[in-house]
């Protein structure tokens, strides 16, 4: 693997033009990240559908009795618990789309029993700081507490609609590269050893530096992701109008149309995410810099190798000071690597 040689062209970029380059990598790399996404993002979706669907059984509609069109009302609900659970759940589903473009941006296949090996390396992790800290499975298990009896259950749908998203976001506006983190560089929780970095760490590190920078990012990428999934909502309501002449929003919106909505938008943030975690590195740790040196070292040595997924190095032996030099030029990228060992 050459590491100067990368899908994407390793230097610093704005908002917009990571917003353009998004699109792009999108297009590239179409097949494996929507598969992947649907592997991973879908069954969250689904299982988000069947914790609420008894919103729009016919029977809710009494609940609304009151107000003008009690099925309005109760679309609405079902639609804003939907979305609701999508945006606390997103970093979790996201995961393993940041895994996939890690390996992807340095030519290197992932199968997906590989990946699946990855994310379970990593599961407790993932659950325990994107489930638990980041109230990712959170908000979840509080919706079979809300009362089936009334229009709005104010005790338990304040939280679930606007406590537990908004203190969501604005947790992961300021520190959004926990899947990279957890999902790439493989920091652990603890460690004992010194040298190895921990997650939070490495938060800080990679987070603390810039996070003024991020919550701008992460609005414009928000922005731009909200008027994607309101896109292809419009597109779906075209289409069952012109087939249908059902020109407003039904249960094949609910099911469908909000559905596949934001299933996209999550795509598109996800490699918008990834990108900004990029742009990150270079300009914190001079990334770019990094990566030349250390492929101008393995030409020079033809039996250095240096590689992406199961990460290792290894040094033809030298003096001893040649030997310091080249092991310090020749520092293994944490980005996609999964365990890193350096053999002299």
């Amino acid at each position: 693997m050459q590491l100067d040689k990368t899908q994407v062209e390793i230097c610093q970029r704005s908002t917009l033009e990571l917003l353009d380059l998004s699109l792009k990598v999108l297009r590239a790399f179409i097949r494996p990240v929507l598969l992947v996404s649907a592997i991973f993002m879908l069954p969250f979706i689904l299982v988000d559908i069947w914790v609420v669907v008894w919103m729009l059984d016919p029977d809710a509609y009494f609940l609304a009795e009151t107000v003008t069109s009690p099925e309005r009302a109760a679309n609405i609900r079902f639609s804003s618990h939907l979305v609701a659970l999508w945006v606390v759940q997103f970093p979790l589903a996201s995961t393993a789309t940041s895994v996939v473009l890690g390996n992807l941006v340095f030519f290197q296949k992932l199968t997906l029993k590989q990946l699946f090996g990855k994310l379970r390396s990593i599961s407790r992790r993932l659950l325990l700081v994107m489930g638990v800290l980041r109230l990712g499975l959170v908000t979840i298990l509080l919706e079979p507490l809300v009362n089936d009896r009334v229009a709005f259950d104010w005790s338990i749908e304040l939280f679930i609609l606007i406590i537990l998203p908004v203190s969501a976001l604005l947790i992961r506006s300021a520190a959004p590269f926990s899947p990279e983190i957890l999902g790439l560089e493989l920091c652990p929780l603890r460690s004992p050893d010194p040298q190895v970095v921990s997650y939070r760490e490495r938060g800080k590190r990679i987070h603390g530096a810039m996070s003024g920078e991020h919550v701008a990012r992460m609005l414009a990428g928000g922005f731009a992701a909200s008027m994607i999934c309101l896109m292809v909502i419009s597109l779906q309501l075209s289409f069952t109008g012109i087939l249908r002449g059902e020109w407003q929003w039904s249960n094949v919106t609910n099911f469908i149309g909000l559905p596949v909505a934001l299933w996209v938008a999550g795509v598109f943030i996800s490699v918008f995410r990834f990108l900004c975690y990029l742009d990150t590195r270079i300009r914190l740790e001079g990334w770019e810099v990094d990566l030349r040196m250390r492929a101008e070292a393995e030409r020079l040595n033809p039996r250095q190798q240096i590689s992406t997924g199961e990460a290792t190095v290894e040094i033809e032996p030298e003096s001893d000071d040649h030997q310091a030099s080249d092991a310090n030029i020749a520092r293994t990228a944490t980005i996609v690597a999964d365990n890193v060992e350096v053999k002299s």
